[in-house]
């Protein structure tokens, strides 16, 4: 009865302790858990001590000073070799531009050093085995290894909560303490053993209830660290059907039976199945004819057919500039253009990649409202999206572009069409400079474009504040890689001041409008990444814009606006004529004296690979709220941007109401952009049937399945003419195989240099949905570099649950 009474005091000890972080016995399980998942590292390491002690006493009952010698040697070598470790990763990320040169100059570093440490452990591990110290320079070596290994094991672990744990520790030791003082006997492995089996199970419970419940798991997966880690792990284990979501630990698979049901699958409309599991079948809409932009009147001194120079900058996140608050000198010529015109403080990008977030803000469209393909990372856009340049020059503008030669020829096909001159620059680069090459480019359009009469609109991108970030002299704001950004920035301002004097000596500067702004920002592990392209926090997704308009009032807008309200706003200011409506807004009227938009929703996203939705975030911002899911990480997150700016403290679980209506509005957005992607899949490949000459054999090549034949040719894109892989099959029979395709290209050495592996229609119109009789059309567009040896190699295969259901054939060569 003493015993069971001391057992019960610890317990409710360890439950009171645990229950100070923000739970009683389910966090003390999960926290529990978690930690047990991490406890073979430690076990890991501790074994790799004793047995580098023992490999050197080789013989528990031989010389004891080798034993220590070896633990010594090994516990000092690894802290040796983790803090070059360390000094080589801050050399190489602050003096090494080229960011291709960091792992194998880090690879060298390691070889270096792990060579260095092993020329220097002999004579170490001889010295310190002659010595009575051994033992006590061991254990200063495991310490300070301990030590050594903390801070990063802490950055790996912060967001497992400890508060829990230590309340069971201190539990279990009150516990043991008081029975060895009262019943004054050892502890023996009898005593011990159903305390650890009671610790297991309660982790294991806890593991349960993290996979069981929100208010344990939404906590800790807002970063990028080992319990989110853990949790996705689990996750995959428990995944049943194979679809990379389980139905436990908040994978939310709705159905772990089939891997055509999960929450990042393309709902098949109108098979009364539930595929993306949202809770309803999608369902197309037919097409509607959508109302015209809003125009706004202009003062009478402010209409006229003004030129345009549009500035695009990759990578700026708006907090680093000067205009927007930063204590740093970076932005100081953009300051001198917000005297005239309209600054908006808090402006979202639709998408946090460039092939993705230009064309949306150029068309003014979400990216799910583009008329678009993406295969591989080419982007293909249609003449339907009716681009801004694609309108200024239908209206009369002379329309030029100069860009870094990677944004030309390795992003995107289609933008050209709307420019008389599209020039990629080679020596504007990411890896080297942009700012130089460009200011010398655009200068000299601006010195022909001075010589017309005709109005002028020409678009500039600099690529500078992207990674690598260089240093720049001139703007000496320190080595680490957050300070080099702003120095790339300033350079950026700097070029942007340059452009502006050329506008004034050329008596342009009047008759012009300039657009700063930027495609995306850069996060600084704000939020457990670096770099952009993977989340929609505000470091990623707040950009700046600025639109100066000489002889107007100076205007600052509060207000949250996105990217896709420029087409309907310059249009406006610029006098031509609405075209149709898909969310953008024209803020002329500010300029007017009215009142900013406070009520409007904002649709954010990050989907770096294009249409998928595997690391895939979207945001809503209705204001003062944002409402942030992760679909990979199962995140669902609310953050009140007023009270919170750098979205810190998760409300999901304090204002259910709020995040449930910004939710419910963010996945009406989604489901209406998933619907339009099928359409536009249905419309284009859904054909009557092939042309009349293609290549192939006709060959049934599984039930319900034929293949009817394929083409390869060329698509010119203003110059510039991508290889066009098409192939057909038809849709003969009830039911079919869920199919991929397998395309291979070989150099001419016979060397692979390219595999893709997807589905036909990237997951939106799986083959086991196609009606039958259906013929489809399935489209790949191939660009190589001509540094691959031709002619190239196209080769495709067609695969169903693991087995090839169309042998390997060539469809092509590309010389």
């Amino acid at each position: 009865m003493r015993i069971l009474a001391l057992l019960s005091a610890s317990a409710v000890l360890a439950a009171t302790i645990g229950g100070l972080f923000e739970g009683l016995l389910t966090h003390l399980g999960a926290s529990v858990g978690l930690w047990l998942c991490v406890s073979p590292a430690f076990m890991l390491l501790g074994g790799l001590l004793i047995a580098a002690g023992l490999l050197a006493q080789r013989q528990r009952s031989a010389d004891g000073g080798r034993f220590w010698a070896g633990l010594a040697v090994t516990g000092w070598g690894l802290v040796g070799l983790v803090q070059w470790l360390r000094l080589g990763v801050i050399w190489a990320m602050q003096s090494v531009q080229d960011l291709g040169l960091v792992a194998p100059l880090l690879s060298g570093w390691i070889v270096l050093g792990a060579g260095s440490l092993l020329a220097l452990s002999v004579p170490a591990f001889i010295r310190i085995r002659r010595t009575r110290g051994a033992p006590a320079i061991a254990g200063a070596g495991i310490l300070a290894l301990g030590a050594t290994l903390w801070g990063p094991f802490r950055a790996l672990t912060k967001d497992i909560p400890p508060a829990p744990l230590l309340g069971l520790m201190a539990g279990v030791g009150l516990t043991v303490v008081t029975f060895v003082l009262v019943s004054r006997r050892r502890i023996r492995l009898r005593f011990i053993a159903p305390v650890l089996v009671g610790a297991l199970g309660l982790g294991a419970w806890g593991v349960l209830q993290y996979a069981q419940h929100a208010e344990v798991r939404q906590p800790i997966r807002g970063r990028r660290t080992l319990a989110r880690w853990i949790g996705l792990r689990l996750g995959a284990l428990a995944d049943a059907d194979g679809d990379g979501r389980s139905a436990l630990f908040g994978g939310g698979d709705c159905d772990d039976t089939n891997p055509a049901i999960h929450p990042w699958a393309y709902d098949v409309p109108g098979n009364g199945v539930d595929e993306d599991c949202d809770g309803a079948d999608l369902v197309v809409q037919p097409i509607v004819q959508r109302a015209l932009e809003q125009h706004h009147p202009l003062p009478a001194a402010l209409n006229r057919r003004w030129n345009l120079l549009f500035v695009s900058v990759d990578t700026v996140r708006a907090d680093r500039l000067t205009l927007y608050g930063h204590d740093r000198p970076t932005s100081p010529q953009l300051d001198a253009l917000a005297n005239a015109g309209l600054v908006f403080e808090r402006a979202y990008t639709p998408a946090n990649s460039t092939r993705l977030a230009m064309p949306a803000m150029f068309a003014g469209r979400a990216v799910g409202d583009l008329e678009a393909d993406m295969w591989g990372r080419n982007l293909v856009l249609r003449p339907d999206n009716r681009l801004l340049f694609d309108r200024l020059r239908s209206a009369g503008w002379r329309t030029e572009a100069a860009l870094p030669v990677q944004l030309r020829d390795g992003m995107w096909f289609g933008p050209s069409t709307g420019f008389d001159a599209y020039a990629g620059l080679a020596d504007a680069t990411i890896k080297d400079v942009s700012v130089p090459a460009l200011v010398n480019d655009v200068g000299a359009r601006l010195d022909r474009l001075s010589q017309t009469d005709d109005p002028w609109a020409l678009w500039v991108h600099f690529v500078e504040p992207h990674a690598p970030y260089r240093a720049h002299p001139e703007h000496d704001f320190g080595t680490a890689p957050i300070d080099r950004y702003d120095a790339e920035i300033a350079s950026v301002d700097q070029g942007l001041g340059q452009l502006v004097a050329r506008l004034k000596a050329l008596n342009l500067a009047d008759s012009t409008l300039i657009v700063f702004t930027a495609d995306h920002g850069e996060e600084f592990d704000e939020h457990g990444r670096r770099h952009h392209g993977k989340q929609v926090f505000d470091e990623s997704a707040r950009v700046p814009w600025v639109i100066h308009v000489p002889g107007a009032a100076s205007v600052r807008v509060p207000a949250p606006v996105s990217l896709i309200d420029l087409p309907a706003t310059l249009t406006n200011l610029m006098g031509v004529a609405p075209a149709p409506a898909y969310g953008g807004v024209s803020h002329v009227s500010l300029l007017n004296g009215d009142a900013p938009q406070w009520d409007r929703g904002i649709y954010l996203e990050s989907a770096f690979d294009g249409f998928s939705t595997r690391e895939h975030q979207r945001g809503w911002v209705r204001w003062p709220h944002k409402a942030i899911v992760d679909l990979r990480s199962g995140l669902e997150a609310l953050y009140n941007l007023e009270a919170d700016p750098l979205e810190t403290h998760n409300l999901r679980l304090d204002e259910p109401e709020i995040w449930q209506r910004l939710a419910d509005e963010l996945a009406a957005k989604t489901h209406g952009f998933r619907a339009n992607q099928l359409r536009q899949v249905l419309a284009r490949a859904v054909v009557d049937a092939p042309p009349p000459r293609i290549n192939g054999k006709r060959q049934p090549i599984a039930p319900g399945l034929t293949y009817l034949g394929h083409t390869i040719d060329t698509v010119p894109f203003k110059g510039r003419a991508p290889y066009r892989l098409r192939f057909w099959l038809k849709a003969d029979g009830p039911k079919r195989p869920r199919m991929r395709l397998i395309l291979r290209v070989f150099d001419a050495h016979g060397t692979r240099i390219r595999q893709q592996n997807s589905e036909p229609f990237l997951d939106m119109y799986p083959s086991d949905a196609w009606a039958d009789g259906q013929v489809l059309e399935v489209t790949r567009f191939l660009r190589y570099s001509a540094r691959y040896a031709r002619p190239l190699t196209v080769e495709l295969r067609l695969m169903a649950d693991g087995e090839t259901i169309l042998a390997p054939i060539t469809v092509g060569r590309i010389r």
